[in-house]
């Protein structure tokens, strides 16, 4: 029978059965009834359980400005982690073959049975750490967990961290959530140190999840391992007796990762832009390395900007927001400045007051005449939480203008250690200065008179992974930055070549300029060179590979060629002599090893003895020589 049918026959029975009709109204209003009765039995569980939800909420992000919570979570993709250092790689998008989808790890987390109570999340600057911990929030107020547990979010880059720990009660009921252990200043000073503090005071919870920046420890030794959490529990074989703090990386976007990315932020009827934003990501990689940096995407299409590394990249970001902040460009320079200052004032006192933020007490020491912060909004780069401190959306904004502020020729910033990513940025401005005239200019009087090696640019910057390509390309082509970093001028009669890079000093005599001749294979360079190898002084004989590095450079040619000589250099172990002669034609631009010889031997080959500093090289530039040096120029 069909359905019709049967309504029909309903029907039929209804309108022709008094008592039917009555006992079909009986039964209507039963279910009615019940159905009412069900729900007033329900609501009171159902506000029961919105009234926790919103209890959750409030105790989940107590600690959380809720702008940046929403924003974070838009057009969010999860990422994968990894047990491997992504930044040890060559090319950080290099496919990890132990990548795990972190919805996945977080599960494993929350698993009763799981070994990983305490977890340290690593990854790079603007990777999505802070990120990754809203999302774990997000998802553990949204979806039921196998474990019915609560969640807290504590940053640890605001003063109180240990006092918002011990306040939170169930702890053993409760995930904790520690965001940027590099922005605690106390971490700064002693790490390892300030991880037992806060293990010990996180030693009740259920878990507990640490972010911090890879760069952050020099070494991967210095990555905590233990949490100084002694086991109450029986332990099982191969345990130890210590509670471990396993780490995990994140994983930079794979190309499926970057296009659900793109397909969110630019869809199906945005084909155009979605194609040209996929170009611009195969031109930088970096975009893809620090998913932040995938925020200006949509600005870098729209205005057809180029952008060669993650310094230009930031400034065109940077300029943006300017633009948008301030009508004219008077006051968008006024904001740019008054913005570097504040990025100064937030890294230079952030051990005063224990935190990157500069309360409303001490904003009046920052502005001057006629400037004030009514017209910023909530989502630009700089905004207030709830205190009413100013701070940064992203440290890493802080970190480029901070950078910034330097390059203008604002030297305090030289008083305190940079973090890795100013040093990154820096050596990008390095990079974007050879095709900048106006930056080339700043960055040459700051290697010319500034002493760099405090704050690390120098030293610490060049071990980094951007910095390892760098100084390739130096090595390689020394002409693209040798205006920046090559000085060549006279003291006491001697040509002297300072390679700030490479951390040498050069001394050579010109020819016919003292009264001595260029030195003959004979007792002659053998004592002039013996003398120098008995550590009487810093100086020593300059290897044949440090002349031929030398004689590269093309303020130094022109100088080797009107000297029409040969330059006098020894091997490794020092028992030989090589003689190195500058290319003879214009077509030849480097310089040839000509002759290698025992000591012993005696010819008439003269040539010029070339000796080098490297051990302290800086120093001697910097306490006696840069007031006297300058490139391109005879002093």
């Amino acid at each position: 029978m069909s359905f019709v049918g049967a309504l029909r026959d309903a029907f039929n029975i209804y309108i022709g059965d008094a008592g039917t009709k009555i006992g079909l109204w009986i039964a209507a209003v039963a279910l009615l009834s019940g159905f009412v009765a069900a729900y007033l039995a329900w609501k009171p569980e159902r506000r029961a359980r919105r009234v926790q939800r919103a209890e959750e909420d409030r105790f989940a992000l107590a600690h959380v400005e809720r702008d940046e919570y929403m924003l974070a979570l838009r057009h969010y993709i999860d990422p994968d982690c990894t047990a491997i250092d992504p930044t040890g790689e060559d090319d950080l998008r290099a496919a990890v073959p132990t990548r795990q989808p972190i919805q996945q790890f977080w599960q494993d987390i929350l698993d009763a049975n799981s070994k990983y109570k305490h977890t340290i999340v690593l990854a790079d600057t603007g990777m999505g750490k802070t990120s990754l911990l809203y999302k774990l929030v997000h998802s553990s107020l949204t979806y039921q967990s196998s474990r019915n547990v609560r969640v807290i979010f504590v940053p640890l880059g605001r003063p109180g961290a240990v006092q918002k720990i011990a306040a939170v009660e169930r702890k053993n009921e409760t995930v904790l959530l520690l965001d940027a252990l590099d922005e605690d200043t106390q971490a700064v000073e002693d790490h390892a140190q300030r991880t037992r503090e806060l293990m010990s005071a996180a030693q009740d919870f259920y878990r507990v999840v640490l972010t911090c920046r890879t760069q952050f420890f020099a070494r991967d030794e210095e990555i905590p391992r233990e949490t100084g959490i002694v086991r109450i529990s029986p332990r099982g074989a191969g345990l130890a007796k210590e509670y471990r703090l396993y780490k995990v990386y994140l994983a930079p976007f794979n190309e499926q990762q970057v296009n659900a990315w793109l397909t969110r932020r630019f869809p199906w009827f945005a084909h155009a832009r979605r194609a040209k934003a996929r170009a611009l990501i195969a031109k930088l990689p970096e975009l893809v390395v620090r998913p932040l940096l995938l925020t200006a995407l949509p600005d870098l299409v729209e205005d057809g900007v180029s952008v060669a590394n993650v310094h230009e990249l930031y400034a065109r970001i940077v300029h943006k927001w300017l633009v948008r902040e301030r009508a004219s460009e008077r006051e968008q320079k006024s904001l740019l400045q008054l913005s570097q200052r504040i990025a100064m004032d937030v890294y230079l006192n952030r051990v005063r007051r224990q935190s990157e933020r500069i309360p409303p007490s001490e904003m009046r020491w920052i502005l001057t005449a006629g400037e004030d912060l009514s017209r910023l909004r909530s989502r630009s780069l700089l905004n207030r939480d709830r205190e009413g401190n100013l701070k940064f959306a992203h440290r890493s904004m802080m970190e480029y203008l901070f950078v910034a502020a330097f390059l203008n020729g604002e030297r305090a910033c030289l008083n305190a250690a940079w973090t890795d990513f100013m040093i990154e940025l820096f050596w990008n401005a390095v990079d974007s200065s050879v095709r900048d005239e106006q930056l080339h200019k700043r960055i040459q009087d700051i290697l010319t008179y500034d002493d760099i090696r405090g704050p690390g640019i120098l030293v610490e910057g060049k071990r980094l992974g951007f910095l390892k390509e760098s100084a390739r390309k130096v090595r390689a082509s020394p002409d693209k930055y040798e205006g920046l970093s090559v000085r060549i001028g006279r003291s006491d009669g001697l040509y002297l070549v300072c390679d700030l890079l490479g951390e040498r000093i050069f001394e050579f005599d010109g020819y016919g300029r003292r009264e001595t001749t260029p030195l003959e294979v004979g007792p002659e360079l053998r004592a002039y060179i013996g003398k120098f190898q008995k550590g009487v002084s810093p100086w020593r004989p300059a290897r044949s590979d440090e002349v031929l590095g030398l004689l590269r450079f093309k303020t130094v040619r022109p100088l080797a060629a009107r000297m029409q000589a040969n330059f006098w250099a020894t091997d490794a172990p020092g028992r030989h002599l090589s003689l190195v002669r500058l290319g003879q034609t214009p077509s030849e631009d480097t310089a040839t090893v000509v002759l290698n010889r025992q000591r012993g031997s005696d010819h008439g080959l003269r040539g010029i003895a070339v000796l080098v500093m490297s051990n302290g090289a800086l120093e001697y530039y910097y306490a006696r020589l840069r007031g006297r040096m300058v490139t391109g120029a005879w002093l």
